[in-house]
């Protein structure tokens, strides 16, 4: 059951009695932390705690001098135990009511308190029965998660739960925030938008809590990037503001891996690489080692390990009991929250035999909409219009009454709470007054169909639908779903429509896409120009950009007549150098200059030296050298560096110094000889000083026989750097050692790194016998690692082995999402002579959105020259006359 008011004094009373204090006794030992009567009111339950410090305080004495006896069974017996009980105590003393929506607002202060919040509102899933909190059970992780929400520190930090949908990452947060931060308002932007004006208005008071739930509604969202840019300003800053949010692993993985685009292009996920780049990931680590003002990034496992089970079972819960046994009969123990949370019976809903044929059409057009759109806001009419090709032919023969029913019955069923907890599309309400705006698709099923529909390609009633009902921010990423899937027309159809809306991206996507199916043609160039709104300087500067290289030289100056360096939005200085840059091109030199008088280059924020770095390059580039050594002079004032450093902290493409040979001289005297990556990176930095000495020092230390066999590619690594130096000797005893015959095989690139570095040395029978384990037992569904191998196993002979690799069909089973992954792979496939793979694996990349890798199949150039039709069928040709 629920833990109360009442159990909190009977474990405070059994913590002091386990440590032999009185009331009196902790004040004397701690005089200060509270008032008699208020430890007495802890005891009796009257009161809860207002602060956690005081009681913290309190637990940390008590627990020091607790002993074994029996008495602490009935108590926590640790502080992050203390803090979950009391969580749970004030959640059970508020629970009869749920607060509205401006309960708990302080009128001087945006936001309300954590307590006065429907946890609802912030993402925390109903469990089944309709409940809105379930007992907590607390697991490793939270320990990581209130380390991080120390109120201490005045440092501005970002938190980021990593996690699948459906593993409590927000249950996690608001459970933390109660405990931790009970006192500091929560606000909470439901969209990019939203967040933009509580950053440009200044509204975010000291010691709050900015909630962002899920991290892909802003980054992904209409003007998310800039707004990010502000976010990463704010937390440059030292005002106590805790920025909380989550994200999926995939969504991880998509932000922070590096851009790979052609020279000039744009980073479509630059600011929010910057926001995640420098957080700390804290998975597994020491939660007392833990600096909060660095914030951090904690995972959130989607199995319950079998002590969190136990703690589960030690709550004696009705609801927590009944997700436990449907999660052991169902042969999935672990996945505790997902029971809890109704999951399976949402798959059944949808998957399942009963399942309503309009409410399962109204899934999958939702499920593809959100797949390619991942920000949207789904509309009755949009749906509705979209589930029509969803549909079987006896389902659409139907007349206008039994239609109506039809209709009427499955939005019934995709609304329907299961177990009055979880809905497929849950009715949002406006941001103001009552209603619903729209709808949106259950976090698990947006999860589910990312692997789900990944292979299909929406019918044409879908690109109907977007194209008459989508929301007119939502109409350029559609536009480059639709291209990128070689759904040309529909794509150029939705661009033109962004394009008139005043969307300066999808106008330059609307003059680059028209130019490669006409290159004679400028219609589209003079409809850019004559319609892109201009106050996205950024956006102006790329479409000035693609209309040159296209030579639409009569347009440009169309756009430029339209005064782009007035209208101008200054708050992206960024922005403001490329657009700079582009009118300095252009030769709008009277353009330029306008701009240059705007822009405020002399005042900008110093709070962060790497953007005031990539800033600095841009300004460079686009020719305001004055203004760039007037900002560097400030910055170095401001850092107070000497000159050469500066150069360094300003310049990104500036090759970083040569490590100090006194600093090489520290880390070889601290080098664990049994991590082979780090003796490898010291020998390589030894060897580009020249330090000979040092070089044959650690080498003397014998660090081949002390190497980790474990990991291949830090053996691989290791025996590299050997080699450089000339450690030949090294080399012998390293390789003697048998790498081959003992590293794990769970990293691909590693042992495809083993396998080379084994054939360069010349152990020719170990890098067979590597090869013969890896293709025996490696699959990876990553077509990096895949393609890496198969080049490995290629290079050194071992045909056998890649035969019996490529017998595993990994054209069919590897992850679409990495394009140069496939691409690497489908080389690697041609070069093999496995063509039915290679023909196989480009056959799945359209509906995965890799198009242009399609076309480099074959004739596919050729023959899809003016895209495809959603059938598959080679599209007709067609021009900007076509469109409406």
């Amino acid at each position: 059951m629920p833990r109360t008011p009442n159990d909190f004094g009977k474990a405070f009373t059994a913590l002091l009695d386990a440590a032999g204090l009185t009331v009196d006794q902790v004040l004397r030992k701690r005089p200060g932390v509270a008032t008699r009567s208020t430890l007495y009111d802890w005891k009796k339950g009257d009161h809860l705690p207002a602060d956690t410090a005081p009681l913290l305080a309190v637990v940390e004495l008590c627990l020091g001098l607790a002993d074994s006896s029996a008495a602490l069974r009935s108590a926590p017996r640790d502080t992050d135990g203390w803090l979950a009980l009391l969580a749970e105590a004030k959640q059970s003393r508020g629970s009869t009511a749920i607060p509205g929506p401006g309960a708990g607002r302080d009128p001087g202060r945006p936001g309300r308190l954590i307590g006065r919040w429907d946890p609802a509102e912030l993402g925390v899933h109903k469990a089944i029965g309709g409940r809105s909190l379930t007992p907590y059970v607390h697991r490793p992780h939270d320990h990581m998660l209130y380390a991080l929400l120390d109120s201490a520190p005045a440092a501005n930090r970002l938190v980021v739960l990593r996690g699948g949908s459906s593993t409590g990452k927000s249950r996690a947060a608001y459970q933390a925030v109660t405990a931790r931060l009970p006192h500091w308002p929560v606000l909470y932007p439901r969209t990019a938008k939203a967040l933009a004006r509580l950053l440009e208005g200044e509204q975010l008071p000291g010691r709050s809590v900015l909630w962002l739930n899920e991290l892909r509604d802003y980054a992904e969202g209409s003007a998310g990037q800039e707004t990010l840019f502000d976010l990463a300003e704010l937390l440059t800053r030292r005002n106590h503001i805790v920025v909380l949010t989550s994200v999926w692993p995939e969504y991880w993985r998509a932000y922070t891996t590096d851009h790979r685009g052609g020279p000039g292009t744009v980073d479509p996920m630059r600011a929010i690489r910057q926001l995640l780049s420098t957080l700390p990931e804290l998975t597994g680590a020491d939660p007392r080692g833990v600096d909060p003002a660095d914030g951090g990034v904690v995972d959130v496992p989607d199995h319950f390990s079998d002590q969190d089970l136990h703690d589960a079972r030690c709550r004696d819960d009705p609801t927590l009991n009944e997700a436990i046994a449907a999660a052991e009969q169902a042969g999935a123990a672990g996945q505790l929250a997902q029971f809890l949370a109704g999951v399976p019976d949402l798959i059944d809903h949808y998957h399942g035999s009963g399942a309503h044929p309009y409410g399962h059409a109204l899934i999958n057009a939702a499920m593809d909409a959100t797949l390619l759109d991942r920000t949207q806001l789904l509309s009755r009419q949009m749906l509705d219009h979209a589930a029509v090709g969803y549909l079987s032919t006896r389902h659409r023969a139907l007349s206008s009454q039994r239609w109506s029913e039809l209709q009427e019955h499955g939005w019934a069923y995709v609304t329907y709470a299961l177990k009055g907890a979880i809905q497929a599309l849950q009715p949002v309400p406006p941001e103001q007054g009552t209603g619903v705006a729209g709808y949106r698709l259950a976090d698990y099923l947006d999860q589910h169909g990312r692997s789900y529909r990944t292979d299909l390609i929406p019918p044409p009633s879908f690109w109907a639908a977007v194209a008459a009902h989508a929301h007119p921010g939502d109409l350029e990423r559609l536009g480059d779903a639709a291209w990128n899937r070689g759904l040309y027309r529909f794509a150029t159809q939705l661009h033109k429509n962004a394009t008139k809306d005043g969307n300066p991206w999808a106008a330059r996507s609307l003059v680059e896409h028209l130019h490669q199916l006409h290159p004679s043609d400028h219609r589209p160039a003079a409809f850019a120009a004559a319609h892109a709104a201009l106050d996205n300087p950024s956006a102006v500067a790329a479409l000035l950009g693609s209309m040159r290289e296209v030579g639409a030289r009569k347009q440009v100056a169309a756009l430029v007549a339209r005064d782009p360096a007035a209208h101008a939005n200054l708050r992206n200085l960024y922005g403001v150098a490329d657009l700079l840059g582009q009118l300095r091109e252009a030769r709008a030199d009277t353009q330029a200059a306008a701009l240059l008088a705007r822009a405020p280059f002399t005042h900008v924020s110093l709070s962060n030296p790497s953007h005031v770095a990539d800033l600095l390059d841009r300004m460079r580039k686009a020719g305001a050298k004055p203004e760039a050594a007037a900002l560097a002079e400030r910055a170095m004032r401001t850092y107070m560096v000497p000159a050469h450093r500066m150069a360094d902290m300003t310049d990104p493409h500036r090759r970083p110094r040569k490590p100090q040979a006194a600093a090489l001289a520290r880390r070889a005297a601290e080098v664990t000889l049994d991590d082979p990556g780090a003796v490898a990176d010291l020998l390589e930095d030894m060897r580009e000083v020249g330090t000979q000495e040092q070089v044959a020092a650690l080498l003397a230390r014998d660090p081949a026989a002390h190497a980790n066999l474990e990991n291949p590619g830090r053996v691989a690594h290791l025996l590299g750097s050997m080699r450089k130096v000339g450690a030949q000797e090294q080399v012998a005893a390293l390789v003697a050692r048998d790498p081959a015959a003992h590293v794990n095989l769970g990293n691909s690139y590693g042992v495809a790194a083993l396998l080379d570095q084994l054939w360069a040395t010349g152990a020719r029978n170990q890098a067979t016998a590597l090869a013969v384990r890896a293709a025996e037992r490696l699959f990876d569904d990553e077509p990096s690692a895949v393609a890496a191998l198969l080049e490995s196993m290629r290079e050194v002979g071992a045909e056998e082995q890649v035969a019996a690799l490529v017998a595993r069909d990994p054209a069919a089973h590897v992850n679409l999402g990495n394009s140069y992954g496939i691409a690497a792979l489908l080389d690697q496939l041609w070069a093999t002579g496995v063509r039915d793979q290679a023909t196989a694996l480009a056959a799945r990349l359209p509906a995965a959105g890799m198009f242009s890798l399609f076309l480099k199949a074959d004739d596919h150039s050729v023959q899809y020259r003016f895209g495809r039709e959603p059938d598959g069928r080679p599209a007709n040709r067609w021009s900007w006359d076509d469109l409406d």
